[in-house]
């Protein structure tokens, strides 16, 4: 979805959804409402393990950053 959405579209679209929904019998926060639930479930566990992977590289990255503190004082301490 690279094309930039303008308020003015997105209100229109709405409007028709809304039309289509009520001859439909349907209510239009409802589905919404729905649509978040789905996305929400679809990808939580795909965000949380993107997380954990995050948090992995800033685990490691800050176990390098502590290694190399602690020779720096090693070297001042014996030099």
């Amino acid at each position: 979805m690279s094309e930039t959405i303008n308020l003015k579209e997105l209100k229109k679209q709405k409007e028709k959804m809304e039309k289509l929904m009520s001859v439909l019998g349907e209510e239009y926060n409802e589905w919404l409402y729905q649509q978040h639930q789905n996305y929400i479930v679809e990808n939580s566990e795909k965000a949380f393990e993107q997380l954990l992977v995050l948090k992995e590289k800033f685990s490691s990255t800050k176990q390098e950053v502590d290694v190399l503190e602690n020779k720096q004082y090693e070297v001042r301490e014996n030099g």
